[in-house]
């Protein structure tokens, strides 16, 4: 017989910091790495190819790892990865956000990060707020433990999240397991995940999303409030 566990999905970026936790780790790392400042032309060029539809996020992504982090050293990444997490996703993390993931975490649930982000800075983030496990984009190294420039596998975006709890989960099956899914994200994009979810909750949605929830019947919560209450909308997000 199949037991009924609890599990929390937590999306990060415009989620539970405000704004692309990735975009901001590039621009730290590039301010940090002089040698690197002459790329500044190709990254604009790589913004501008993605801006009109000539390349994807995914090639976006790998553009940006390939000219501000790649070759790395290993020792310094790991000090800049750390520095970054105090500078930056401190001052930027949602207070709500946080108090709903420790809530969670008291409270015996598993709790995951499902994220397009980057594993070069989510991991460490993660271990430090004590969540379960991690499941985002990962940067592939080379034999020397520096990044490449390219991703290992897909781009955990879209319907690669859905995919990625999916085979997350089946560990639960084998298990006996059939576990109670409640997800946050603020984005549309991850609708797919949201209709996946138990309890879904838009958090701080993108208008896309507000009006999807509408029609789907999600939750709505506002964590951006300056005191670091929440304003639940609707409380309708149980299929």
């Amino acid at each position: 017989m199949s037991t009924r566990s609890r599990l929390a999905v937590f999306d990060v970026d415009g989620t539970l910091v405000r704004g692309d936790a990735y975009l901001h780790y590039l621009v730290y790392v590039w301010l940090r790495r002089p040698s690197r400042w002459p790329r500044g032309p190709a990254l604009g060029w790589g913004v501008l190819l993605f801006a009109t539809g000539i390349r994807g996020n995914t090639w976006l992504k790998e553009w940006f790892l390939r000219h501000v982090l790649s070759g790395l050293e290993s020792a310094r990444e790991a000090r800049l990865t750390q520095a970054f997490l105090h500078d930056v996703v401190q001052c930027r993390l949602k207070g709500k956000g946080l108090a709903t993931l420790r809530h969670h975490l008291a409270h015996g649930n598993r709790v995951v990060l499902l994220s397009a982000g980057m594993d070069i800075y989510l991991r460490s983030w993660g271990d430090a707020l004590g969540v379960d496990d991690i499941l985002c984009s990962v940067a592939e190294r080379g034999v020397n433990g520096r990044i490449t420039g390219r991703l290992v596998g897909a781009n955990c975006r879209g319907a690669e999240k859905v995919r990625r709890l999916d085979e997350y989960l089946a560990d639960f099956g084998d298990r006996g397991e059939s576990p109670h899914i409640t997800v946050y994200s603020d984005h549309h994009s991850d609708l797919p995940l949201l209709q996946r979810a138990d309890v879904a909750v838009a958090v701080d949605p993108t208008p896309r999303l507000r009006a999807l929830c509408r029609l789907h019947g999600f939750g709505i919560e506002r964590w951006l409030d300056n005191d670091g209450g929440s304003s639940a909308e609707s409380q309708s997000g149980r299929r």
